[in-house]
């Protein structure tokens, strides 16, 4: 079958990623991907040790500013424990970040974001999450989005609440 690009894909021996199983990457995205993922291949054989790159992210404080990256990562070990090829690595993000317009795709979102398993969000946890993506809400605002939009009296979003409130906001 050929690909966006034109090329024929044949995935049994392809080491790029199948164009059908990463949708939501642009050729320009897999670019920038595949040039930091080669920082991190210090072999040169097309695998990352997870190991590694997880202790290369805490270097540079990736854990504490960007902790559901961070977490995201630190789940790939268990996925991958003797390494991931760059194939597998953008197939497995886009299984994680792609679709979540359904209720395990959020879900799956959802785990990546409770960085510390607790089953919730608590409102310090949504702030750092607004952080990452780079908005800053006060207390009240969160306080408020807690209550208001994910309907939580409790001060904690749980995964039923989160994909009801990212289905609201969807439509």
């Amino acid at each position: 079958m050929a690909n966006k690009r034109g090329s024929v894909y044949n995935p049994a021996k392809s080491k790029d990623p199948d164009p059908a199983k990463i949708p939501d990457f642009k050729e320009k995205d897999l670019k920038e991907m595949k040039e930091a993922f080669d920082i991190f291949d210090r072999k040169g054989n097309g695998i990352i040790e997870i190991d590694e790159m997880i202790e290369a992210l805490a270097v540079l404080k990736v854990d504490e500013k960007y902790r559901s990256i961070f977490n995201l990562f630190r789940n790939l070990k268990k996925e991958f424990p003797k390494g991931v090829t760059f194939k597998e690595f953008m197939e497995h993000l886009q299984f994680l970040l792609g679709n979540i317009e359904n209720g395990p795709g959020l879900t799956r979102f959802f785990e990546m974001l409770d960085v510390e398993q607790k089953k919730c969000l608590d409102k310090e946890r949504l702030g750092e999450i607004a952080l990452e993506v780079g908005e800053h809400l006060s207390e009240k605002e969160i306080e408020e989005l807690i209550e208001y939009d994910f309907d939580c009296q409790n001060g904690k979003v749980d995964v039923d609440s989160f994909y009801l409130m990212m289905i609201k906001s969807a439509f």
